[in-house]
């Protein structure tokens, strides 16, 4: 997948305006076991996650 640059009221708004509901948004961290692993990862993906989750669906 590319990667999106763009304003997340933006993305949302092109959810609910092509009908979806908006039912959740996650943003993983990384798991623990990375801090002792990969240190600078961690510590990089921690403070900027790398993905962005939309839980969108179509209402009932």
């Amino acid at each position: 997948m590319r990667f999106w640059h763009h304003p997340l009221g933006r993305m949302t708004g092109w959810i609910t305006g092509a009908g979806f509901v908006l039912a959740g948004l996650v943003e993983p961290r990384p798991v623990p076991a990375m801090a002792r692993s990969h240190p600078e990862a961690f510590a990089r993906l921690d403070a900027e996650p790398a993905f962005l989750l939309l839980d969108a669906r179509v209402p009932i």
